[in-house]
């Protein structure tokens, strides 16, 4: 089988595929001929049972444990039945805290701030989170006005090179050289923000798989 057999049965996307892979969860063969990956059936119980566990929010390194016989699978559950229990505390001090907000009829300036239970190790938790949720948002939004950018570039190249081209002038090559360094200066900065979003989204996911 190939990667798009995979997916078709797994239902996981090729990046999850790709990263397990990476991960060294998964060892697929290789076609001797052309080098190509092929996936088996032992490949495709071993893909559902980590879409199981990972469903269950275990942290990969768990599941590389749990593969190595690190661990155990009552440890590793025992962990994820705390995890989602102290969860399931704080959503209930959320829900009590967004019921009394909605009874208030309070606006923004007359809200009071009304924290849950456990000394603040919540909010702390969760502050840092939104923080780089937030943060992430931002780095996207400006990727997104600086990829837009470099169509512009382009049209405004094509629109001066024609003006040039129907008034029978010669083109500058000034321009140019200024036009290339200008898409690169624009590709690189494009480049920096998006290595900059994988930093983020590691140190997140790090930070999330660390608190487990």
């Amino acid at each position: 089988m190939n990667i798009k057999d995979v997916e078709r049965i797994t239902g996981l996307k090729k990046a999850n595929i790709r990263y397990y892979e990476q991960e060294g969860l998964l060892q697929p063969k290789r076609n001797r001929q052309n080098n190509y990956r092929e996936y088996d059936q032992q490949n495709i119980e071993t893909l559902e049972r980590i879409k199981l566990l990972r469903l269950l929010e275990v942290p990969v390194c768990q599941i590389r444990a749990l593969q190595r016989g690190e661990t155990t699978f009552h440890e590793v559950m025992d962990l994820q039945e705390k995890k989602f229990t102290e969860e399931i505390k704080e959503k209930k001090e959320l829900l009590e805290i967004c019921k009394l907000v909605k009874m208030s009829n309070s606006n923004f300036e007359g809200l009071t701030v009304t924290e849950p239970e456990g000394n603040g190790k919540y909010w702390s938790r969760m502050n840092g989170k939104i923080l780089r949720q937030d943060r992430i948002r931002r780095i996207e939004a400006n990727m997104v006005l600086v990829k837009n950018a470099l169509p512009l570039l382009m049209l405004s190249y094509w629109s001066v090179w024609t003006a040039y081209q129907i008034g029978d002038h010669q083109f500058p090559a000034e321009f140019t050289v200024v036009y290339i360094v200008l898409t690169l200066a624009v590709f690189c900065f494009w480049c920096l923000l998006r290595l900059k979003v994988s930093r983020e989204k590691c140190a997140c996911m790090n930070k999330t798989e660390s608190t487990e």
